[in-house]
């Protein structure tokens, strides 16, 4: 947060296929070496294997597991007389859709031996069903803050 003056956010041009400045917004964080490209194609396809396997649409999909992976509170470390103390706080949406569109990608990434498509298709699904590794991070997040809330009331 700048001390001076209030940052504009940069606003979203809608995806060409659907429509949706999600989407955007998670090719823009997909994006490796400026090939977008090649990160629309990933994006696409794997919308498409994960509708296809939760039998919904594929902006729905997306949109469900980026709310199921969202956080509502997280943790922020602040230094009070010496002693460092994680106080939790709670998450505004836009950071909470962006790291969950962080935790997404890096999930997938994570995994070797499939093509990203595939990977990213896969974390989808496990989001969309509660389960997987950007799912588990979101849990262990919250049982952080949750384990902290006696620090709550130095929040300011």
């Amino acid at each position: 947060m700048p001390r001076r003056k209030l940052v504009n956010r940069k606003e979203l041009q809608p995806d060409p296929i659907y429509g949706n400045e999600l989407i955007t917004q998670f090719v823009g964080k997909l994006l490796q070496e400026g090939k977008k490209q090649r990160a629309l194609k990933i994006m696409y396809g794997a919308l498409n294997i994960a509708a296809e396997k939760t039998k919904n649409k594929p902006v729905e999909v997306l949109e469900t597991a980026i709310d199921r992976v969202r956080p509502v509170v997280e943790v922020r470390p602040r230094r009070i007389g010496g002693a460092t103390y994680q106080i939790p706080t709670e998450v505004p949406v836009e950071k909470g859709v962006s790291l969950a569109i962080k935790w997404i990608i890096t999930a997938s990434r994570k995994k070797k031996g499939k093509p990203m498509m595939i990977k990213l298709a896969n974390e989808f699904v496990d989001a969309y069903n509660k389960t997987g590794d950007a799912y588990k991070k979101r849990e262990d997040t919250h049982r952080m803050a949750e384990a902290n809330k006696a620090f709550a009331h130095f929040k300011w």
